[in-house]
């Protein structure tokens, strides 16, 4: 669910300047009652109860699972669960062939009512939360670890899992054990987007990593499987990183990197 654009906005003023001088179109009977229809149809606990307790309960448990005692009020807890009744309402598997099935307005509107509340009460999720080595989903997002370089499901998803993630409050210093900020990630990546965007941020350009490396000296190739972004390096010095203009990837000689490797984007 992404917020919507701000072109959508400029996009309807237009439109509605260009038809202010119209008359009102008149008002169809049947769209007002499809619109009442589809507001009425948001998620309750008798439509639940109906369609999808009455066959996963404590009692009859089918497919093992029990809906029992989940809180449509609260859906954030059991969102897991609720995620997949989800996929199988979409996928027109639940309820089952010869089973009551309400139409498919009311369906779509209880789904996203239920995603709606799902995402509601996953607002409160905490952006500082971190893994054992300090490692938080800023620096994730941002190319940190195993999973920040290798685990993107959603194409192009990184600089908006990033931009959620300091809207909600991540702390875009924060440190790992290691002595990596997100900075340092998305230096090592080349992403100068992200690298600019976390800078405007508040981002520490002159952060040392626990083995000396600045986010500078993260682009330039700090280790042997890292492939240099000089282009990169040369816009963190422009910020103010500090820089030691060492290579130290296989794909230079003597410190210096003479072009030639490219990275795969993530």
């Amino acid at each position: 669910m992404q917020p919507r654009s701000l072109l959508v906005a400029v996009v309807l003023l237009a439109l509605a300047a260009g038809v202010a001088a119209q008359p009102p179109a008149p008002v169809s009977p049947v769209a007002t009652h499809t619109a009442t229809t589809e507001l009425a149809a948001v998620p309750t606990r008798a439509l639940f109860d109906r369609y999808c307790v009455a066959c996963h309960n404590d009692r009859i448990r089918r497919g093992d699972l029990s809906l029992d005692d989940v809180d449509l009020a609260h859906p954030a807890a059991p969102a897991a669960t609720l995620e997949k009744v989800i996929r199988k309402l979409r996928a027109g598997l639940m309820p089952p062939a010869r089973r009551p099935r309400p139409d498919e307005a009311t369906v779509a509107a209880f789904v996203d009512g239920l995603e709606r509340e799902i995402d509601r009460g996953a607002a409160g999720a905490d952006p500082a939360r971190s893994t054992f080595d300090g490692t938080t989903p800023l620096m994730v997002s941002a190319g940190i670890g195993w999973r920040g370089n290798f685990s993107q499901t959603v194409p192009d998803s990184w600089m908006k899992a990033v931009r959620f993630l300091m809207e909600i409050g991540a702390d875009v210093n924060a440190v790992d054990t290691n002595g990596y900020t997100a900075l340092h990630g998305a230096a090592a990546l080349g992403n100068n987007e992200m690298v600019e965007f976390l800078v405007a941020r508040g981002a520490a350009v002159n952060a040392i990593s626990g083995a000396g490396n600045s986010p500078a000296d993260m682009a330039f190739g700090p280790s042997r499987f890292f492939i240099p972004k000089p282009d990169t390096a040369d816009l963190l010095v422009g910020l103010g990183a500090s820089f030691q203009d060492d290579c130290r990837s296989d794909q230079c000689v003597d410190g210096k990197f003479f072009g030639g490797a490219v990275t795969t984007p993530r």
